[in-house]
């Protein structure tokens, strides 16, 4: 006996089962999740490349302004010019406070420079030094309106060389990579460090 041609038809015409169709929903979900997470992965890490140039960024400029000052504009300082020295150009360390709410500040001249600034916003501690080394406890909150993490260090007496050179480190800090969900805190700090040359007393 000879099998109807049209019962094949219609065996193969019925499509999926529902065991089937479960199977099938099951893999494409578990695809989709991981391509998910894939891609996730990949913007965190796109994330932090970016805020890894931003550190650089901000730590050339914080080290410019704070190696040879800057130009105030709109000011006239007690020597009948704009200029905010730097540490070059001092015969002594600055003594007055080098950052305000994250903010590089400088002081000469009768002057006063604060540096780059962003949006303020607050960010929410989680624990003594974290997210920001400024962090006291998990209660703690703090105002980030710029990029300098902790007071600027200044030493004219360690590794210095005939009383000229300054040693130099700054911290700085993404605020915006900081308090990511998905962010690792820890690599959105970092310190740099230079040396500085400045002029001796009486010496141009």
């Amino acid at each position: 006996m000879r099998p109807d041609r049209n019962d094949t038809r219609k065996r193969r015409d019925r499509g999926f089962t529902l065991p089937e169709m479960a199977v099938a929903g099951a893999v494409s979900a578990f695809l989709m999740l991981a391509a998910y997470e894939l891609l996730l992965t990949g913007a965190e890490f796109q994330a932090e490349a970016e805020s890894r140039i931003r550190l650089n960024q901000q730590a050339r400029a914080s080290f410019e302004t704070l190696m040879n000052g800057t130009i105030v504009n709109g000011g006239i300082g007690t020597d009948l010019t704009n200029q905010v020295q730097g540490v070059r150009g001092q015969t002594t360390l600055p003594l007055t406070a080098l950052r305000n709410d994250y903010r590089l500040r400088l002081t000469d001249n009768g002057l006063q420079h604060d540096g780059d600034q962003v949006p303020g916003f607050t960010v929410q501690c989680t624990g003594a030094g974290a997210p920001l080394p400024d962090c006291t406890d998990a209660d703690d909150t703090q105002t980030v309106t710029g990029w300098i993490a902790t007071d600027p260090d200044l030493s004219d007496t360690a590794r210095s060389v005939d009383g000229r050179t300054v040693e130099a480190g700054i911290t700085i800090v993404d605020p915006w990579q900081v308090q990511r969900p998905r962010g690792r805190p820890a690599e959105a700090v970092e310190t740099y460090r230079t040396i500085i040359t400045r002029r001796s007393e009486g010496l141009l």
